[in-house]
């Protein structure tokens, strides 16, 4: 490999660009502090490797001059990077390949790159200069790149192990959409985070302790969640009904009728709403018993599921997802059985469902004011400004109720106090 080449001028940065734009480049960040929330987390320093040459990219480390973020363009070929999502916040990215993101979606596999190597330096900084805020502004930018050719041996290994074919960024591009809306309070934004690196392909939620996606309903720990529209808006939340439970249906080819199907599987029961809801996830989630199996046609219908699922995952040693083609590979799970595997794919279909319609309200919000801000796994939270009128809501709701899958919609001047909404 050729020695490094430390680029400090917008002129030399713009004459890289230009002699890497047809080709496929790692890309490593570096931003100004490991501790702050993405959409504020400025890129400190850029490191480019197009399998033959290294480049580092000066934005704001002490040590060495700057170019300006402005002058920042990487629309190349073909970028590999870790972390698209979080870059996304910073900088505009075509035609990328998240490696972290995507070893996960092939392999079930996920090792973040500071678990991989003991870098001293870094750590050593961040134990006596904690209070220091952008500290990576002041840690040495060779130790930088000593983490990113690490990084970008980390990403060789990846794409020399794997085999890539062109990969949906769908699910990054949509959670960095829902990021970037915030949750507001009386007291200013708070950002929600997702992870996407989890084993049943769901994402979690978590930023500074808090999971977004978890709030406690009574509590209280909800009523500081406004509109930003003030009294010009109010917040909207769309719930499934029964969601698992109609999502296995579409998926066994069983007709569920649009009331709730709670109260349609009562009448089977012989019992209340209640506790048709508790046998229900009970048998959904916990295994079906032949007496059940025989009595609803429903549970046979997933009991058949269940069986031809674990049999296609033991004969094909995988088995793989409807709309992005996630594998759940054997090699990879551990601890195995029907009904968890069953579990797994539930929870799959509900993300890879959720990210296409994700993607069809991005264009039914765009031009509004109107923000989709947190994503529930069942339930969308929408913060709506009246003034792009309520033609918006209707359809949204048209929007999640495709192909039969009904929502019950609660609205409020705060996350708490939600009350039934109808349009």
């Amino acid at each position: 490999m050729n020695k490094i080449q430390i680029v400090e001028t917008s002129n030399s940065a713009k004459e890289l660009y230009s002699k890497l734009e047809n080709k496929e480049v790692f890309v490593q960040f570096i931003y100004d502090d490991i501790n702050r929330h993405s959409l504020f987390n400025p890129i400190s320093a850029v490191y480019l490797n197009d399998f033959e040459n290294e480049y580092l990219i000066n934005i704001s480390n002490c040590d060495a001059k700057k170019v300006n973020i402005t002058d920042l363009n990487l629309n190349f070929k073909k970028v590999y990077l870790f972390g698209a999502k979080e870059a996304l916040h910073q900088i505009k990215l075509q035609n990328y390949i998240d490696l972290h993101y995507y070893l996960h979606s092939v392999s079930n596999k996920h090792y973040i790159v500071d678990e991989l190597f003991d870098f001293e330096t870094h750590k050593w900084y961040q134990m006596n200069y904690f209070n220091i805020e952008d500290l990576n502004k002041y840690i040495p930018i060779l130790k930088h790149l000593e983490y990113c050719r690490f990084a970008f041996q980390y990403a060789e290994y990846i794409l020399d192990n794997f085999t890539f074919d062109e990969y949906n960024n769908e699910m990054i591009n949509n959670l960095n959409f829902i990021e970037t809306g915030g949750l507001y309070t009386e007291d200013g934004y708070e950002y929600t985070q997702y992870n996407l690196l989890t084993s049943t392909g769901r994402p979690s939620n978590s930023f500074g302790g808090i999971n977004y996606a978890a709030l406690n309903k009574k509590d209280g720990s909800r009523e500081r969640f406004v509109s930003r529209f003030k009294n010009e808006g109010m917040l909207i939340e769309y719930d499934f009904d029964s969601y698992h439970l109609r999502l296995v249906g579409n998926k066994i080819e069983y007709d569920l009728p649009k009331e709730s199907v709670h109260e349609y599987f009562a009448k089977q029961y012989n019992t209340n709403y209640e506790d048709s809801k508790k046998l229900s996830f009970k048998y959904l989630y916990g295994g079906i018993t032949k007496e059940i199996a025989q009595q609803i046609p429903y549970f046979e219908g997933v009991n058949q599921y269940v069986n031809t699922l674990w049999n296609t995952y033991n004969k094909e040693k995988q088995v793989v997802s409807d709309i992005y083609n996630r594998r759940f590979i054997k090699s990879n799970l551990f601890d195995m059985n029907p009904n968890k595997l069953f579990n797994y794919m539930i929870q799959l279909m509900e993300t890879e469902r959720n990210m296409s319609l994700i993607t069809t309200l991005k264009k039914c919000l765009q031009n509004k004011k109107s923000k989709l801000i947190l994503y529930n796994y069942d339930a969308f939270l929408f913060d709506y400004c009246k003034k792009d009128g309520e033609s918006i809501l209707n359809d949204i709701k048209t929007t999640l109720e495709v192909d039969g899958y009904p929502t019950k919609i609660t609205a409020g001047k705060n996350y708490h106090t939600m009350e039934r909404y109808d349009l």
